[in-house]
């Protein structure tokens, strides 16, 4: 191959790559408002049994946050799975010395009255995570919720316990973490 040949070659693919990720691009821009509602009953015991979701406020706070993180942990020792989610309550004005704040910052706990379960789809992970593969978790965690976040969209987590006096406590999280032992 001369030169060229070569050129036209290196073209050829980057019109194809140019033409993929700009129709990625647009999915994601046209779906930004998509919202993903996961509701789960959280376990006391999840972390030390090594299965189940566990919810739990950190030790410590930082020094842009209001108060500990609240922390999600999906556990499953026997399948290999590990992975986090967090609710971070920031202090914007601690924040805006560091950086400029986004609104995925802005992210506040809030409240609905429990018929708002009705009016949303809900990934009910009390079903499907028990029954999940790793695999299957992996692919769930990254396209839904990772995937999710990464595109701009929210991710809230319910959890059942919470559900008293007819509201219902909707956690905005970011998708931290997923392990795989």
């Amino acid at each position: 191959m001369n030169k060229q040949e070569i050129m036209r070659n290196l073209y050829v693919i980057f019109a194809f790559v140019l033409a993929y990720t700009t129709n990625s691009f647009g999915q994601q821009q046209n779906n930004n408002d998509e919202v993903k509602y996961v509701i789960f009953t959280s376990k006391d015991d999840a972390e030390k049994t090594g299965e189940g979701i566990s919810k739990f406020q950190a030790e410590k706070k930082s020094d842009i946050n209001k108060y500990p993180p609240i922390m999600f942990h999906f556990i499953s020792k026997s399948r290999g799975i590990s992975a986090y989610a967090n609710y971070f309550g920031f202090d914007l004005d601690k924040l805006t010395k560091i950086r400029k704040v986004t609104e995925k910052d802005k992210l506040v706990i809030k409240e609905e009255p429990d018929e708002f379960l009705n009016s949303v789809d809900l990934v009910d992970m009390d079903i499907l995570f028990p029954k999940m593969t790793k695999e299957e978790f992996v692919e769930f965690w990254n396209r839904n919720l990772f995937g999710n976040v990464l595109g701009g969209k929210k991710v809230y987590f319910i959890d059942r316990l919470e559900i008293k006096n007819h509201k219902v406590k909707l956690y905005p999280v970011y998708i931290t973490g997923i392990n795989l032992y």
